[in-house]
């Protein structure tokens, strides 16, 4: 008899013990796995948050190149304009009264800038378009040349299409350190911006960079533009 409650005595001992090393299992099990959906979530806010700051950053860009780009776009109408002006001045000769009126109303085909030219109220900054869009002068606005524009003109005001991002970058909580923004991609009038969000996990001493990156594109179907043929440029801040 005493022999059988010796050995129950060691089974409910042993069981005890194995009792133990479940719960420390388990307890293990539970925090490595806290920490890791701790560290998954984490780092799933901070890659939507550097989606966001790309994002924002694409947008602030490609608006600063829209601006840069249109400018010139309203220098070379005005160019192609006083050069049409001057040359139908010369072809209506000394004759007086309407003979420039009639090359404007034969050459012109757009009736809002037929209206403004015969007026004499051409307004650079406002109708503009009307010049890059009216059919006599589409050899001066070709696909080809206004991807060349376009080009020459990211080129020429890259610094401050830099600034523009790195600003917008800045604002909404990224890492200006490193970032960039690659024109054209796939030989189409597209940017793609990268930037970068700093992830600092202190509890573990990890620090990284979380890069993402945005694509926009510039152009309109009545202007159109061509850059199959240019060379990718690389801006970076």
């Amino acid at each position: 008899m005493n022999k059988w409650i010796t050995i129950c005595r060691e089974r409910m001992h042993n069981e005890r013990g194995s009792m133990s090393i479940l719960t420390i299992a388990t307890l293990a099990f539970v925090i490595l796995g806290s920490a890791f959906m701790f560290y998954y979530f984490t780092v799933f806010i901070e890659k939507r948050q550097a989606q966001n700051i790309a994002d924002a950053a694409s947008l602030t860009a490609i608006q600063e190149v829209k601006k840069q780009y249109e400018l010139g776009l309203e220098e070379r109408a005005d160019e192609t304009l006083e050069e049409y002006l001057k040359d139908a001045k010369e072809q209506a000769g000394a004759e007086a009264g309407g003979a420039l009126d009639d090359l404007i109303k034969k050459d012109i085909e757009t009736p809002e800038l037929e209206k403004v030219l015969l007026d004499d109220d051409y307004d650079s900054e406002k109708d503009w378009p009307l010049v890059v869009k009216e059919p006599h002068f589409a050899e001066e606005f070709t696909a080809s040349k206004n991807g060349d524009l376009l080009y020459e003109r990211i080129v020429q005001y890259s610094s401050q299409i830099s600034a523009a991002a790195s600003a917008a970058i800045d604002a909404n909580g990224g890492d200006t350190s490193e970032g960039s923004m690659t024109f054209p991609v796939e030989r189409e009038p597209k940017f793609k911006l990268t930037a970068a969000r700093t992830l600092n996990l202190d509890s573990i001493g990890l620090q990284e960079n979380i890069m993402a990156a945005s694509a926009a594109g510039i152009g309109s179907k009545d202007i159109p533009i061509d850059v199959s043929t240019k060379t990718p440029i690389v801006i970076r801040w």
